[in-house]
């Protein structure tokens, strides 16, 4: 796969704005990126998923998620900062969290079990957010 040199300037464009700094994870089709908002110092993700492999189904999912993500606004649910779509790319910019939930877990509670108080909590967490996105209508597939 080779990229013209205007799908490059464009991408390194939309990217001058932030500090790459590390891979936090990769996928069969994208990788995450940790970085910094050079103007506020804001931690990010930037997810780039690679439109080479994707079949038409999945970028119109990838598209809906991304118009879903613009809209919501919850405190449980991470936030889409920016989007940008290269020729062969996507760029989405999000919020990063510490860790996620599955990786506290195993990490917090590995040798203890959880006490039912944390586990309600996150319970909530989960049910307000839920809750939230079925007031637009829509359902999530992965919880």
């Amino acid at each position: 796969m080779t990229l013209k040199s205007s799908e490059i300037s464009q991408e390194q464009f939309f990217l001058t704005g932030y500090n790459i700094l590390k891979t936090i994870g990769e996928g069969t089709f994208s990788v995450v990126k940790n970085a910094t908002h050079k103007i506020t110092g804001e931690q990010v993700a930037i997810k780039i998923v690679s439109k080479s492999g994707l079949h038409f189904d999945d970028i119109a999912q990838l598209s809906t998620e991304v118009r879903i993500l613009k809209l919501i606004r919850h405190p449980f649910i991470i936030r889409l900062y920016e989007y940008f779509e290269s020729p062969n790319r996507f760029f989405l910019v999000i919020e990063i969290g510490d860790c996620s939930l599955s990786v506290f877990v195993q990490k917090f509670f590995k040798n203890i079990p959880m006490r039912e108080s944390s586990a309600r909590k996150f319970f909530i967490q989960m049910v307000s957010a839920v809750s939230y996105i079925h007031k637009f209508l829509i359902v999530h597939q992965d919880l």
